[in-house]
């Protein structure tokens, strides 16, 4: 009895080792793909509209590692975004080990759109001069190619290899402005 213990034990050992080591495999890889296509991953229905949302529908479902939520203290203190210049503020960035994929919706405090404009420009050369020597998985191009567009109430900045894509579908869950 104790033997078929002891093959069961091992087998179990043996399958669970067996287990980690498959999952340990990407990290030992050379060359991990990582899927950054975002706008092409969609959920089955948009919920409602609002940039919140728009945040969550471009990300859904990414594989993009290395993503943190923006905050005051971020925006302030990494991106030099001062907090006066806008009211509310969604998104999300990359912290570049594994390139770029920001995605800044802000709402500009009244009368400081061409200041908080000026930041996104700032951001965007910014991170322009940080890929220039360490241009991974496209970072430095999708840098250059970074949106910076207004969309209804609010600006926003798009870095991502598929700007355009997500420029499209930011508007489907932005409203153009009511006087436009």
């Amino acid at each position: 009895m104790k033997r078929v213990l002891i093959i069961i034990f091992l087998v179990v050992f043996y399958l669970a080792l067996a287990n980690m080591q498959g999952c340990s495999s990407y990290e030992m890889s050379d060359n991990p793909v990582i899927e950054t296509t975002l706008a092409a991953k969609t959920t089955p229905e948009v919920a409602t509209s609002g940039p919140e949302n728009a945040v969550k529908e471009i990300f859904f479902q990414s594989e993009i590692m290395g993503l943190h939520d923006l905050d005051e203290t971020v925006l302030q203190e990494r991106f030099d975004i001062s907090p006066e210049l806008y009211t509310e503020y969604y998104g999300k960035y990359a912290d570049g080990r594994y390139g770029v994929s920001d995605i800044f919706i802000l709402r500009p405090a009244e009368g400081r759109e061409a200041e908080l404009k000026e930041a996104l420009e700032q951001v965007k050369i910014a991170r322009i001069n940080e890929f220039q020597n360490y241009n991974i998985y496209n970072a430095l191009e999708n840098a250059e190619d970074a949106l910076i567009f207004n969309r209804g109430d609010y600006m926003v900045m798009v870095m991502t290899n598929d700007a355009e894509g997500v420029k499209e579908l930011i508007g489907k869950y932005l409203p153009e402005a009511a006087d436009a």
